[in-house]
């Protein structure tokens, strides 16, 4: 996200952590589904990790983070 202009920041954790974290981020980036609903964009990681679609899931990250 540095090359586009925003800066972030990064939580990694298990996916029973992330209600600890829902009131400080802007998107949540998964491996795994996430077994709650949220107001808040959940977007599929996997083809980060696999290289397959790794540039269309960056993009939904930015638009999530821009809007």
């Amino acid at each position: 996200m540095q090359k586009r202009g925003l800066q972030v920041n990064i939580i990694q954790c298990r996916i029973q952590e992330v209600p600890r974290y829902i009131d400080s981020v802007s998107v949540i980036v998964a491996t795994s589904q996430v077994p709650f609903s949220t107001s808040i964009p959940v977007i599929n990681g996997v083809p980060i990790l696999t290289g397959i679609g790794a540039e269309e899931v960056i993009e939904k990250i930015y638009k999530a983070l821009k809007s």
